[in-house]
């Protein structure tokens, strides 16, 4: 009998805490709604605080609403969607990649009805894609596919002089590549050992750690004639040329010849200049020391 009450017990606690909690999330949620809905942008900031904090879809969905207004507190907003859908673990990726998704085609009308001068929305896809890259969740699968099966109709009538227009698609569409690479999806790899080759991609050192990670060695004899015209160039970026000697390292490749020498060059130019700066600074102690002590 007393092991019934306890179990009774037991459970009654346990059950009134859970309706506790669900009364405070209720009241939390209702909290930041009612903020985020004040008459003044500025007293809403701290409630964007708060709800990057909240798992509250009725939260998130106020956010989306606040997102379709053009007002100061707009990068505020998106921001805080970003952060609330990291919290969440990538819970509102798709609802988060619908708001990106009309707010893109609502920069871009505006550029079609000549409402502004420059492509606002070529920056906004950049960021979109890059946000997606970030954190790769699944919820952002269909979004990404969305761009690569309609880049004609989304970069449609957006040209100006800042953009070579093939240049700008291809890179677009290598990015959307290297978010499936990311996501492990099959055959992407290979494709982004294809558009890196291309020279679709920008961002070639984190290309590089990539391809390291996977111990893949897609680019790896792209990538070595690649810093050896560089090196003969004088545009050899040493950070670059220490990732490609850790990537040759996890492959167990062999290193070509002329850039075992500009490794050697460059670290002895870089050990020269240390010790340059520590003799500076030893010049420096010194007469600091002798001017406080006369």
């Amino acid at each position: 009998m007393k092991k019934i009450v306890f179990i009774l017990c037991l459970f009654l606690i346990l059950f009134s805490n859970f309706s506790y909690a669900d009364t405070n999330e209720f009241n939390r949620e209702k909290i930041i709604i009612e903020g985020l809905s004040k008459k003044q942008l500025k007293d809403r900031l701290q409630f964007l605080e708060m709800a990057k904090f909240s798992n509250s879809n009725a939260v998130f969905e106020k956010l989306t609403q606040m997102y379709k207004v053009n007002n100061s507190i707009k990068d505020d907003v998106f921001n805080a969607m970003e952060w609330q859908n990291i919290n969440n673990n990538g819970k509102f990726s798709e609802k988060f990649a619908e708001a990106m998704l009309e707010e893109y085609n609502q920069l871009k009308k505006a550029k079609q009805e000549n409402k502004v001068a420059e492509c606002p929305q070529l920056d906004y896809l950049d960021l979109c894609i890059a946000t997606c890259l970030d954190k790769h969740y699944p919820g952002f699968d269909n979004f990404i596919k969305y761009i690569m099966h309609n880049i004609d109709n989304l970069l449609e009538e957006t040209w100006d002089y800042h953009y070579d227009p093939i240049k700008l698609k291809n890179t677009i569409l290598a990015n959307c590549i290297f978010y499936f690479a990311l996501r492990n999806e099959a055959g992407y790899i290979e494709k982004l050992a294809d558009v890196t080759q291309k020279g679709d991609i920008l961002e070639i050192g984190t290309i590089l750690n990539f391809f390291k990670e996977q111990k893949n060695d897609g680019i790896f004899d792209f990538l070595s004639k690649e810093l050896e015209n560089d090196y003969k160039n004088d545009l050899l970026i040493p950070s670059l040329l220490d990732s490609y000697f850790e990537y040759a390292k996890i492959l167990n490749k062999k290193i070509p010849i002329i850039l075992q020498e500009a490794k050697s060059r460059i670290d002895a130019k870089y050990s020269e200049q240390a010790k340059e700066i520590l003799k500076g600074s030893k010049r420096f102690d010194e007469k600091f020391f002798k001017e406080n002590n006369n």
